[in-house]
C-alpha cells in the first residue's frame, strides 16, 4: 500500500484478478477500473462465458467499469457487445471451448480498457450507474450445472444448432 502511495497514481487498471479491497483500489486519484468479461450489470461476477452458455445467451458483454466495494458492481465507463456462437467443433469440452473463446477476446478487451483510459484522461465520459436489481452476481459453476451445461449443449447439437 505505501508504494502505492508513493507512485500517486492517478488511474489504476485492473484485470483478471482476485477481489481487490478498498483500502487499495481506491489510492489513485481517480479511483481504479477494471475490465470485466460480462454485461453489466446483468452477469456479474464469473466465470465468464459459462454462464452467457448456460443461459442460451448468443453474446457476451465486455465492461469497463469503476472499481468498488462489491463484484463488478461500479459505474460503468464503456461497454462492447461479442456474438457467441458454440463451435460445434469442440462437441462436449465446452471448457476448451470457453478457453479459446475467451483467448480470442484479448485483443477487442485491450481496445475497450485503451479507449476507457482515453476517455478517463480527456475527462470525455459519463460514468453510468448499474442497477444491481437487475442480473445477478454468477459464481463458479457445481459439478451439476456443469453437467447440465454438457445436456443443453448435446440437445443443441444434435439439432444442428450453435
Amino acid at each position: 500500500i505505501s508504494l502505492l502511495r508513493s507512485a500517486r497514481a492517478d488511474l489504476a487498471v485492473i484485470f483478471g484478478t482476485n477481489i481487490i479491497k478498498e483500502s487499495v483500489f481506491s489510492i489513485p486519484i481517480l479511483g481504479s477500473i477494471n475490465l470485466h468479461q460480462g454485461l453489466a450489470p446483468l452477469y456479474r461476477g464469473g466465470p465468464p462465458v459459462f454462464w452467457e452458455l448456460f443461459n442460451g445467451e448468443d453474446e457476451v458483454g465486455l465492461t469497463v467499469h469503476f472499481v468498488a466495494g462489491k463484484v463488478d458492481t461500479g459505474d460503468i465507463v464503456l461497454q462492447s457487445r461479442v456474438p457467441l456462437h458454440y463451435n460445434p467443433v469442440f462437441q462436449l469440452d465446452f471448457e476448451s471451448f470457453i478457453d479459446d473463446f475467451r483467448s480470442r477476446l484479448r485483443e477487442h478487451s485491450a481496445r475497450l480498457v485503451a479507449d476507457a483510459v482515453g476517455a478517463i484522461a480527456a475527462n470525455d465520459f459519463q460514468r453510468s450507474p448499474q442497477d444491481i436489481t437487475q442480473g445477478k452476481r454468477y459464481r463458479l459453476p457445481t459439478k451439476r450445472e456443469k453437467d447440465e451445461l454438457r445436456r443443453r449443449l448435446k440437445e443443441r447439437l444434435s439439432r444442428g444448432g450453435r
